[in-house]
């Protein structure tokens, strides 16, 4: 009953942070992955949470290289 409460509550989780696109919560949620799950419409909404999650992060990375370029080329032009 408790790893139950636990797989629901890390999979409400998971949305709050994909919705709010918040990193650091996904960092944390990643962390404490259940290792199973009850059944497979979890397994399936947990798959489709991860992979928003996924184009989240590859989004917010592709975001700070560019950033990172624009500051390297303000430090060349100072």
């Amino acid at each position: 009953m408790k790893q139950q409460i636990f797989k629901n509550r890390w999979l409400n989780d998971l949305k709050l942070a994909v919705l709010n696109e918040d990193l650091n919560s996904l960092i944390k949620l990643n962390s404490s992955l259940p290792k199973e799950f009850k059944s497979s419409e979890e397994l399936q909404e947990a798959l489709a949470l991860t992979k928003e999650a996924l184009e989240f992060v590859s989004k917010a990375k592709n975001e700070l290289s560019k950033e990172m370029s624009k500051l390297k080329k303000i430090s060349n032009y100072l």
